[in-house]
């Protein structure tokens, strides 16, 4: 665990079994020091502690706003990512009995409230924050505030951009797989159906229907193939691993894993905070089946015109010019 002063968990929590006593995780500033740095009713990324006065108006309309937009997105795996932590907490002893049921019941609520409904709030910093003040509302600051203990601000959203995009990813290789599937189904429908394979929109071979359809199923399996391997490389947790050098609490980092529903941990904690391959993986797979997808589509659309007239799109799936 880290000792390292400039950790960049905005905890000041300090527990004591011998002692028997525990600090508030988020202390409560004094009124001679909220006269002196001016502070808003609502403290945001430290302000009230290392930062003066509120947040500028361009910073919350430049990156707060772009922000907290994703906060519907992200909201389901936040709240996932917050649940875990307070269950690592109370199974690890650290929460006090007062505050353990109070906070695991206000997360109970945040997690019922549909993400395009809840209070995301620019002016209090980005989703994490909005998700602590509303938190801090239903159930009190000395609740609150271990939702904080032993991680930093963004671990939150390291765990929730993680399961976000794991869960999405999971949802293409669904997809494909049926793609390829009922590609499949029709081929075998057709596969002694004459057909005359194009080359640059000129006749070039004879085929049959059902191997022309088989052309897009192949690679609509190795697009699903690709989204389960990235699939299986966001299944490593980075929750519990802290700052970049770690945390100072000792979280069980494998109950984490498996409260998120996780196979396996990044074990080096700064590759934790900062682990940016998966993601350019991801964003690879995603272009590679976006392209066969466009290959499919064009195809389609030109089998479909007066010209050829080889397909006939439903009017579902059709729109007048």
């Amino acid at each position: 665990a880290s000792r390292t002063r400039r950790s960049r968990c905005r905890t000041r929590t300090t527990t004591s079994r011998k002692r028997g006593y525990r600090r508030s995780p988020s202390r409560q500033a004094s009124e001679g020091e909220r006269r002196f740095f001016n502070l808003a009713a609502v403290e945001e990324l430290g302000r009230g502690g290392r930062l003066r006065g509120g947040a500028a108006g361009e910073l919350v309309a430049a990156a707060y706003t772009a922000e907290s937009a994703h906060g519907p997105r992200l909201a389901r795996a936040l709240s996932l990512a917050d649940l875990a932590h307070a269950v690592a907490l109370v199974e690890g002893g650290d929460l006090s009995a007062e505050d353990a049921p109070a906070l695991l019941r206000g997360l109970l609520e945040l997690d019922a409230i549909p993400g395009e409904e809840f209070p995301w709030d620019p002016a209090l910093g980005d989703a994490f924050n909005a998700r602590e003040a509303e938190l801090e509302r239903r159930v009190g600051r000395s609740a609150a505030g271990w939702l904080s203990a032993g991680r930093p601000r963004r671990e939150a959203f390291r765990v929730a951009l993680r399961l976000t995009a794991r869960a999405g990813v999971l949802g293409l290789h669904d997809a494909l797989v049926d793609q390829a599937a009922a590609l499949a189904a029709h081929a075998r429908e057709t596969k002694t159906a004459l057909a005359t394979d194009y080359t640059y929109l000129q006749p070039a071979q004879p085929t049959t229907v059902g191997h022309l359809l088989l052309a897009y199923a192949y690679p609509a399996l190795r697009d699903a193939d690709r989204a389960r391997r990235v699939h299986a490389s966001l299944g490593a947790s980075v929750a519990g691993a802290g700052g970049s050098a770690g945390s100072r609490w000792a979280l069980d980092r494998a109950r984490l894993a498996e409260l998120l529903g996780c196979e396996t941990l990044v074990e080096h904690a700064k590759d934790a905070a900062w682990q940016a391959d998966v993601y350019l993986e991801l964003l690879a797979t995603l272009a590679i089946a976006a392209t066969h997808q466009t290959q499919l589509g064009q195809d389609f659309e030109i089998y479909a015109s007066q010209e050829f007239g080889l397909v006939e799109l439903a009017d579902a799936h059709s729109r007048a010019s």
